[in-house]
């Protein structure tokens, strides 16, 4: 969802087959180079329930007028799997970004606690949570990549939340 400049997207579509990108932003599904790409509303997806084995966001529940209904649209359409990877509100950069920028206000309520509230409201179930990362997407300037790896570990700074979840099962009987 909100695969936007396919940062994230690319790399998931050449490792797992049926992959499709989603944006509301025709530009964006535009200048990415591989299909299939569905220009939609991530709080109205457009697929059957259960369509994908995991349902994955990065960088959009925070712009979200509604956030909740996302993540659960994304429950109905996974048969496993949720993951998001939001900004983590505890990482000074990212919340000087977002008292700054007007369009990035949403990361001042991005937590890992928030996170795991609206996951178990959706009707999923944590698997994993972790803050970590100090590479910011297209931000980071190329010479610091390499210094910045030794941040893709979990620690309570990191600039990005990432959470799996999975779909609670009930028992049948």
């Amino acid at each position: 969802m909100g695969c936007g400049n396919g940062v994230f997207t690319l790399p998931l579509a050449e490792r797992v087959a049926g992959a499709i990108g989603l944006d509301r932003s025709a530009n964006m599904l535009r200048h990415l180079p591989w299909r299939p790409l569905i220009r939609g509303d991530a709080a109205y997806l457009p697929f059957k329930d259960a369509a994908f084995t995991l349902a994955f966001e990065a960088n959009l529940l925070h712009h979200a007028d509604d956030p909740l209904g996302i993540v659960r649209e994304m429950r109905r359409v996974s048969s496993d799997y949720v993951v998001l990877v939001e900004p983590n509100r505890l990482n000074p950069l990212m919340f000087a970004f977002g008292l700054v920028v007007r369009a990035e206000r949403g990361t001042l309520r991005s937590s890992r606690r928030a996170l795991t509230a609206m996951v178990a409201r959706a009707g999923l179930e944590v698997v994993a949570v972790a803050a970590m990362g100090m590479i910011s997407q297209n931000l980071t300037p190329t010479a610091l990549v390499p210094l910045l790896r030794v941040f893709d570990r979990e620690f309570a700074f990191g600039e990005y939340l990432v959470l799996i979840a999975r779909r609670i099962t009930v028992a049948a009987g």
